[in-house]
């Protein structure tokens, strides 16, 4: 068996290098050491510019599923003008750039305006760089709560099978078990009863997709 899973393991190996290794390192010649002379501004910028115009063209003619969400140029110019004034800036030092902590504030605001339920707590947040840190402090947050306020050290999160890989950095990282349970197979989201079975005195967090990252699914997020 562990032969066979191996020999499974360099197929995936080999199929990643062909898919993914061998397109980059087919652009331009690859540097692998610090060069004596830097690179003149204008190659560095002429050798994205003619990498990006061929790359871009999958998204701009809507033959990518996800990782570009918004593909409006008018408000790529923005983001482009937006992140040149803020290129420096660090969100540590709000007495430098309080316009930064002005905006994220009003971001925060903005988003628990749209998630907030006057039955529960206020929402607090902070922003992220995507979506892989965004769960992995959600989870650490529910991990330390329940640490200082219940006394649970050996922390559980249960999830469906179709939860986000960030989900299992995260558990690594942070030392929580991590416990999986199937989908129904006719929705593709979590199945309840085997989540309700899933359940321990330990366990601190249930994840739903909303939606799943290879179905597209929701998962009930009022029955669960």
């Amino acid at each position: 068996m562990m032969n066979l899973i191996k020999k499974e393991q360099s197929k995936i190996e080999e199929s990643f290098d062909k898919e993914l290794k061998v397109k980059s390192r087919s652009i331009a010649t690859s540097i692998t050491c610090l060069p004596n002379k830097g690179i003149d501004h204008k190659d560095i910028l002429d050798l994205m510019v003619k990498a990006t115009k061929t790359e871009n063209v999958p998204w701009e003619t809507g033959r990518v599923s996800g990782a570009v969400y918004h593909g409006q140029h008018e408000h790529i110019h923005l983001l482009n003008a937006a992140f040149g004034m803020y290129s420096i800036s660090n969100p540590l030092h709000p007495d430098i750039w309080p316009s930064v902590m002005k905006f994220e504030s009003e971001i925060i605001a903005m988003t628990a305006a749209l998630v907030s339920d006057a039955d529960v707590s206020p929402v607090f947040g902070s922003t992220t760089s995507g979506g892989t840190e965004s769960i992995i402090l959600a989870i650490k947050a529910h991990r330390d709560f329940y640490r200082e306020h219940y006394n649970i050290d050996r922390p559980e999160m249960v999830v469906g099978v179709s939860a986000h890989a960030a989900v299992d950095k995260a558990c690594d990282m942070l030392g929580i078990k991590l416990i999986k349970v199937v989908l129904d197979p006719v929705s593709f989201s979590i199945d309840l009863t085997a989540l309700k079975r899933a359940l321990t005195p330990n366990t601190i967090m249930m994840y739903a997709s909303a939606p799943s990252y290879p179905h597209g699914a929701i998962d009930p997020v009022r029955a669960m």
